[in-house]
């Protein structure tokens, strides 16, 4: 059994720290959000990870950084000013839950 306790700690600290800073710093006009990226293939992980595509996901294969990477320039642009205290995930619907087939 994979326990994942601790990440899933962290993971929600993280989106409550998001939504408490963009409540304080929404006078400043300061926009702060988060994205939860799912298994993305990483140069030093790719044989291994491409053995571990989640047979129940709905995109059948692993992201890409630039796929990750595409969101996150989307909210440091100037087309995400007015949003602000999100949660973006980018996992290719695995968080979704199981697909029945």
């Amino acid at each position: 059994m994979i326990e994942m306790f601790d990440y899933a700690a962290a993971k929600s600290g993280i989106i409550g720290l998001t939504k408490a800073l963009a409540k304080e710093l929404g006078e400043y006009n300061i926009n702060v959000n988060c994205v939860s990226p799912g298994r993305v293939n990483q140069i030093i992980f790719d044989e291994v990870l491409e053995n571990m595509v989640d047979d129940g996901a709905y995109i059948q294969r692993n992201g890409k950084n630039n796929e990750v990477a595409s969101v996150v320039c989307f909210l440091a642009s100037d087309d995400a000013n007015f949003i602000t205290g999100q949660n973006y995930v980018v996992d290719g619907g695995q968080s979704l839950g199981l697909k029945c087939s």
